[in-house]
């Protein structure tokens, strides 16, 4: 990240480590994986695989902590940007958030507002046709995904993982000065 760095002064349990530089125990994949592949052909590409790989951790009783030390900077979306007319980013980013989604035990009225939150954007937007079109495909691909997933790997109990309180105002100061 470039600029202001949010810096924290002790280890902190989070939701979900991004993928940005995890560290990772080898036996705690294995174990959280169940003898399956860590990221199947058909899974996740791009986007959310490091939630996804967080969650389950979290339900196979491991935890996801951020140890504050400033060890490299990333760029964010460096490579990605690079062959972004090759690649249908919001294609991969509409699929992976429904198929992580289908594989939760969130409540059935909570994805299906998501589903019209995401249908409505593609329909109602004055985004360009091609992007609608992503977005469509990345909705339907992404349930037939989650259902793909929830066999292979089972569901993802979203209680196990903790969810923290933040206050907003703490969040705020700390975002606000990294905007150009």
């Amino acid at each position: 990240m470039r600029g202001k760095h949010i810096i924290y002064s002790k280890n902190i349990f989070v939701t979900f480590v991004e993928g940005v530089m995890p560290v990772y125990r080898v036996c705690a994949i294995k174990e959280g994986m169940e003898g399956e592949d860590l990221f199947p052909t058909y899974g996740f590409m791009y986007f959310l695989e490091d939630m996804f790989l967080s969650l389950k951790m979290w339900n196979k009783g491991y935890k996801s902590i951020v140890i504050p030390t400033v060890c490299g900077e990333h760029f964010r979306q460096t490579t990605i940007r690079k062959y972004k007319k090759n690649v249908c980013l919001n294609y991969y980013i509409y699929k992976n958030i429904i198929a992580l989604l289908k594989m939760t035990n969130c409540r059935r009225i909570m994805k299906i507002l998501k589903y019209l939150v995401f249908i409505r954007r593609a329909v109602l937007s004055r985004l360009n046709k091609e992007t609608r079109k992503e977005i469509i495909l990345g909705i339907f691909n992404g349930i037939k995904l989650g259902r793909k997933l929830r066999r292979t790997y089972g569901v993802i109990d979203l209680w196990k993982a903790p969810i923290y309180k933040v206050e907003i105002g703490k969040v705020i100061k700390q975002i606000i000065p990294r905007i150009p």
